[in-house]
């Protein structure tokens, strides 16, 4: 089954390096 309409957005992460 799919679904129409909604999209999620992807939060994306942002990596620290220490």
């Amino acid at each position: 089954k799919k679904k129409k309409g909604k999209k999620k957005k992807k939060k994306k992460k942002k990596k620290t390096t220490k």
